[in-house]
């Protein structure tokens, strides 16, 4: 019964696979539909200086491609957009009202143009390789927080970036051996400033601590205790009931880099060990210090216990990579790591509002075009299936 069940399941899918192709050889269709799925999910990435925002994003990435250099920027908006189907990552820039042609991306081009006072805007694409982008594109926008109490153009850059961009959460990182700043509280002050004044400005913020690898309980820095210390404060600036994600973004990083197969130095090499150390003596430090939704913790908890993979965990097992001679680490144990640094949390902190937010809209606008092409007999299966 249930293969003649199955059989009947997958000759009712063919006719709606080939209902579908047929579609999609009308051009008009083809048009609509590829405009109605081609949305994006916008985050706002703000930081004041020395926060570790572009390791943070660097750590997406898996590899170091944005300038880390611990300067005075530009007033340089980075746009990067995830495209899961992309096999390398392209670059251009807006120099005023000249934008360049689209090149390779590399940190050396990218450095060039952040040095150059004319440059406003470097749109980015490629595959953030550990986020799905499900209904939606996610894409980042990194925009510029350094000499924000002394440099207008930061200011002004910012307050265009809040208002004209229809982005789904701010991401705020702090600098937990440095809270309270001036250009810290300016730039928070500025957020509450604009959703006082703008009723429909209901953008969601969370926080992230993005140097969690700095704190060492065995130096007697309790992370816990810092993060208390942290929603204290954000409280007392204004937001009642924050989201935080502690993250060793630089931990994170150089794991990555090595997954990739990529050539760490010896200074990167004595760090992970180190990183690595610290998550040995303590796996759950930074879980257990997380205020997000209960559900991705979940997820989280499963993964730093090694339960959270799709493949056999011998495979995983092993696979191993070299740190440094004699000195190896197997996949399973890479990507307990991993999820024990944080930055997995926040990826599926994104997953989870794509899904929520952006697929629900995408759906409508799906189902508009497949009524206007006579097709929501086809919908309405999508749906039930």
């Amino acid at each position: 019964m249930d293969k003649q069940k199955t059989k009947a399941n997958n000759q009712i899918a063919l006719a709606k696979y080939k209902e579908l192709m047929n579609l999609f050889a009308a051009r008009s269709f083809y048009k609509d539909f590829k405009e109605a799925v081609d949305h994006h999910f916008e985050v706002m990435l703000m930081a004041p200086m020395s926060s570790g925002k572009s390791t943070l994003i660097n750590a997406m990435l898996g590899f170091e491609l944005l300038p880390t250099a611990n300067q005075a920027c530009t007033a340089t908006v980075y746009r990067i957009e995830d495209n899961d189907i992309m096999k390398e990552y392209k670059c251009r820039a807006a120099f005023g009202d000249n934008i360049s042609s689209w090149k390779v991306a590399s940190p050396q081009l990218l450095k060039e143009w952040n040095s150059t006072d004319e440059c406003n805007l470097v749109e980015i694409e490629g595959n953030l390789p550990f986020i799905k982008n499900t209904g939606a594109k996610l894409v980042l926008y990194d925009t510029p927080g350094p000499n924000y109490s002394r440099d207008k153009r930061h200011s002004d850059t910012l307050t265009r970036a809040l208002t004209n961009h229809q982005f789904g959460v701010i991401v705020f990182l702090l600098n937990a051996n440095n809270l309270g700043t001036d250009d810290e509280r300016i730039m928070l002050n500025h957020i509450l400033d604009i959703k006082k004044s703008n009723r429909k400005f209901n953008k969601r913020t969370v926080f992230v601590m993005s140097k969690a690898d700095q704190f060492d309980e065995e130096d007697g820095e309790n992370l816990k205790e810092i993060m208390i210390k942290v929603k204290t404060y954000l409280r007392k600036v204004g937001f009642k009931s924050p989201k935080i994600i502690p993250v060793m973004a630089e931990a994170a990083l150089l794991a990555r880099k090595l997954s990739n197969n990529m050539k760490l130095s010896k200074h990167e090499q004595i760090d992970l060990l180190k990183y690595i150390d610290q998550i040995k003596a303590s796996p759950k430090n930074v879980f257990g210090s997380t205020l997000i939704d209960k559900h991705i913790m979940e997820k989280i908890e499963v993964g730093i216990d090694g339960l959270g993979y799709n493949v056999s965990q011998d495979i995983l097992n092993e696979k191993n990579f070299e740190i440094r001679s004699n000195i190896s680490v197997s996949l399973a144990e890479l990507n307990r790591y991993l999820y024990s640094t944080g930055l997995h949390t926040l990826e599926l902190y994104f997953e989870h509002l794509i899904t929520q937010e952006a697929l629900p809209k995408t759906m409508v606008k799906i189902s508009k075009v497949l009524k206007k092409h006579n097709a929501m007999s086809l919908f309405n299966w999508i749906k039930l299936n």
